[in-house]
């Protein structure tokens, strides 16, 4: 018995140093894998989505989604220079340009392709997501434009499986797939910021079905206009996020129920993306390729279950974290609200620059320090010599006159006499020097005859 109980301790002992080991093994993996994903982490860009211009099909209010479409109407052409002004001004240093396979968004790539020197990479998987049965349909009122816009708002929740009927982009997964593959080239082509002259259905109904902070009531508050855009930042392996909205900054930290929201998303998404690509091997018919899908499949599917509740903590922590558990943090502001346009920083600048007033100038004189140059001073100066020479002129003016009057009064001498000479010009030369004296000397004048007065009185007693 003794011996029986001593070997199943030593069994139970060296079980537990195995499984201690094991686990200092796990979590030396676990720690090592971490860092290398760290390490490995894809990098992230920034797309910029530009829908179309104006195109024949807008003009004639009616639902266009065949492939290749109308051309751009003059409005449209005037759009496409002008949004490639904006593209060119946004802050951006934009390295590639792409457009997908019909002619109105190819047309509006067109000037800002000619003005930066770029080419347009066409990729089919960019075109806008096919109307089926609401083709030519009114885009302005009826059930059809509704409806055209309703399903593809579904398949943003996570319903892939709502189909458009009588579309080459039957359902949600269709959609997924091709516009899904034109994000990937573009961020295998290696820009950092590429432009996408897109569709509006398209640029739409993909965003908000793939980036982290989506605010599903914009495709009906505010759907894109002609040549609005939309920009996201981030990789096919990380997910996306949003920034702009057609000029409307987004929250980049949702509320906790939009997260949650998120989480339940892209772990639906998983299942049925899963058995698209199941249903497309079939129809390929090749047996790996069936078993491969079927793999794939089953490991996505069990890891996103597993990571769910994970990924719902998280957001839970996350929220309580920053404030954003029933209210999501404020968006960054705009640029145009950071930094005013020239002319209004111009204007502001002009605003606050005081006016130089006479007093502001003599005030600023008064201040300058002895030997400083002052071109207010100098203005003063310039100032009070021109009264100067206007007193000598008015002076000079009343000696002539006084001169004429006294030639009227000897018309009985010649006009050349002398004496006459020296009494007009005599005036002239009294009043200028009298202009020049200083008004000091008068009271000094007057002491010197009180004080000879005194002198011959004194003289007199």
């Amino acid at each position: 018995m003794s011996s029986t109980f001593r070997r199943g301790l030593s069994r139970s002992r060296t079980f537990k140093r195995g499984a201690r080991s094991a686990a200092v093994l796990l979590a030396a993996v676990f720690m090592f894998l971490t860092s290398a994903f760290s390490a490995w982490a894809a990098t992230n860009i920034t797309i910029t989505f530009v829908r179309h211009g104006e195109s024949e099909g807008n003009a004639s209010g009616l639902i266009d989604t065949k492939i290749p479409g109308p051309d751009l109407t003059a409005t449209g052409q005037t759009q496409a220079q002008t949004v490639a002004g904006v593209l060119a001004n946004d802050g951006l240093a934009h390295d590639a340009i792409f457009a997908s396979d019909m002619v109105r968004t190819q047309q509006t790539a067109a000037p800002y392709a000619t003005a930066t020197g770029m080419p347009v990479t066409v990729l089919n998987g960019l075109h806008e997501v096919q109307a089926g049965i609401f083709e030519g349909q009114s885009q302005d009122s009826g059930f059809a434009r509704i409806l055209y816009a309703l399903i593809p708002l579904s398949w943003a929740t996570g319903n892939l499986l709502m189909p458009m009927p009588g579309s080459p982009d039957a359902n949600g997964m269709v959609f997924q797939d091709r516009f899904n593959g034109a994000v990937e080239d573009i961020y295998a082509s290696g820009a950092q910021n590429p432009v996408a002259f897109a569709h509006g259905m398209s640029i739409m109904a993909w965003t908000l079905m793939n980036v982290q902070n989506p605010d599903l009531t914009l495709m009906l508050k505010h759907p894109l206009g002609n040549t609005e855009i939309v920009t996201v930042t981030g990789n096919p392996e990380d997910g996306w996020t949003l920034e702009d909205w057609g000029g409307i900054a987004v929250t980049q930290n949702p509320a906790l129920p939009t997260k949650l929201f998120v989480n339940v998303r892209d772990a639906v998404k998983v299942p049925q993306m899963a058995l698209y690509s199941v249903a497309t091997a079939l129809r390929s018919g090749n047996i790996s390729n069936i078993a491969n899908a079927i793999r794939d499949g089953v490991f996505d599917t069990a890891k996103a279950v597993v990571n769910l509740p994970v990924n719902m903590v998280k957001s839970v922590v996350k929220s309580i974290q920053t404030g954003t558990v029933f209210k999501a943090a404020p968006p960054p502001a705009s640029v145009q609200a950071v930094t005013p346009n020239a002319t209004a920083a111009k204007d502001t600048d002009s605003a606050d620059k005081p006016a130089v007033t006479p007093t502001l100038a003599k005030q600023v004189s008064a201040l300058k320090p002895a030997g400083g140059k002052d071109k207010t001073g100098k203005a003063v100066a310039e100032t009070k010599a021109s009264q100067v020479d206007s007193t000598k002129a008015d002076d000079a003016k009343a000696g002539d006159t006084k001169a004429d009057d006294a030639t009227a009064g000897n018309t009985t001498k010649g006009a050349e006499d002398k004496p006459t000479k020296a009494k007009k010009d005599k005036p002239k030369k009294d009043k200028s020097d009298k202009a020049d004296k200083p008004k000091a000397e008068k009271p000094k004048k007057a002491e010197k005859q009180k004080k000879d007065k005194a002198a011959k009185a004194e003289a007199a007693k």
